[in-house]
C-alpha cells in the first residue's frame, strides 16, 4: 500500500474530529505492512489503530490435515504425502496455506516427474522459485 493512501486513511479518520468519528477502516496485508507503519513519517496512522491482529501458521497437526482435505478434494484415495514429508512440508512452509500449496504442488510435480507413488520427506522440495 503506497504511503499517500494510507495517509489519505489518516484524514478521513479525522475528518469532523470535534465529534465522534463515523468510518471504521480494517487494514489487511502482509506482514510488511505493520513494518511500513512503523516509518516515522507514519507514526499518526500508526497511532490511531486500536486493533492489531496478526495471524500465525497452522501448526503441525492442522498442516497435516489441510493437506489431507486436499487431497480429499482431488478424489484421491490414499495420500500422496507420506507423514514425514507432511511434516517437512510444514516445516518448509512454516505453516502459511500459501506456501504449503506451493510446496505440494511443486513437490508432486517433481514425484510425477521421477514417477513416485508416494512422496517422501526426503523428496521434498522448497517454495523458492
Amino acid at each position: 500500500m503506497k504511503e499517500s493512501a494510507l495517509l489519505s486513511i489518516k484524514n478521513l479518520v479525522n475528518f469532523n474530529s470535534d465529534s465522534k468519528s463515523k468510518i471504521t477502516f480494517v487494514l489487511c496485508g502482509q506482514p510488511e505492512l505493520k513494518e511500513t507503519l512503523r516509518y516515522s513519517r507514519l507514526a499518526s496512522v500508526h497511532q490511531r489503530i486500536r486493533h492489531w491482529v496478526e495471524f500465525t501458521g497452522l501448526s503441525l497437526k492442522d498442516t497435516c490435515e489441510y493437506i489431507d482435505h486436499a487431497i480429499n478434494l482431488a478424489n484421491k484415495p490414499t495420500s500422496a504425502f507420506s507423514d514425514n514429508a507432511k511434516a517437512e512440508i510444514h516445516k518448509r512452509s512454516q505453516g502459511i496455506p500459501r506456501r504449503i500449496n506451493r510446496v505440494c504442488l511443486r513437490t508432486l510435480y517433481e514425484g510425477a516427474a521421477q514417477g513416485r507413488s508416494i512422496i517422501d520427506g526426503t523428496d521434498v522440495v522448497s517454495d523458492e522459485a
